[in-house]
């Protein structure tokens, strides 16, 4: 019996040896095993970036084993080219935004709003104020770098969010301004389907809407800007008659 059981499995050895199958090893298993993992987890943060679609990294820090780690919300980001110089781009953002802002429907006295300000230092608010002199703040400047960016916190969103405007000069009169709107992993799937200023919120891409026509009234009051001031210095330079 002992004869015949040896032969069987030589017998096994010599097929699989045919086949081209060779047996592992327990170290070989395990080594394999833990490639299958890693593949797996690889091909789930392929995923998870396909769905993000351009979402903040990780910051990549250690973390314990057996920790769970909550899919991160993708930042709104949106941005827009200007035929303006970074400066003067930067300052009819910050100084001028109450006239060129669609205060209707982002903001949150809409019709009543009379004009928008930012305290220009790091620590200053960003608030609207009303005709009847009301003040509703949008949030506080934590990060000021003028021409090139600023950062601020965003109070019109159910939890507190964050904004951050990024300037970049281009050429002597262009100049790429861009958005990012992030923190959305602060709010809960009640609160990113919540409308906002334009129906579906977060999740219904209300947001990036909401942002891309923003930009596009910053853009329109630049252009306007610049047809004016074309118009006033060929006025100026025509050659009088006499």
């Amino acid at each position: 019996m002992a004869r015949d059981s040896v032969a069987q499995s030589s017998v096994a050895q010599d097929s699989m040896a045919q086949r081209g199958v060779a047996r592992p090893s327990v170290a070989q298993d395990a080594r394999a095993q833990d490639g299958l993992a890693q593949d797996s987890v690889a091909q789930r943060g392929v995923a998870e970036e396909s769905v993000a679609q351009g979402s903040v990294a990780p910051d990549g820090e250690a973390q314990p084993p057996g920790t769970v780690t909550a899919l991160r919300r993708p930042p709104v980001r949106q941005s827009v080219l200007v035929r303006s110089d970074r400066q003067h781009t930067f300052d009819t953002f910050v100084r001028t935004i109450g006239a060129w802002w669609p205060v209707t429907p982002f903001s949150a006295g809409k019709d009543q709003v009379r004009d928008v300000t930012f305290e220009r230092r790091q620590g200053g608010r960003v608030y609207e104020t009303w005709q009847d002199g009301t003040e509703v703040d949008w949030g506080e400047l934590l990060v000021w770098e003028p021409p090139e960016r600023f950062v601020m916190t965003w109070n019109m969103t159910s939890v507190l969010t964050e904004v951050e405007l990024i300037f970049t000069a281009l050429g002597p009169s262009l100049t790429r301004v861009a958005v990012e709107h992030r923190g959305w992993e602060r709010l809960t799937e009640e609160q990113l389907a919540r409308d906002c200023a334009l129906p579906d919120g977060y999740l219904g891409g209300a947001y990036s809407e909401g942002w891309a026509c923003i930009l596009r009234c910053l853009a329109a009051d630049l252009a306007r800007g610049e047809a004016l001031s074309r118009a006033t210095w060929t006025k100026v330079a025509a050659p009088r008659r006499m």
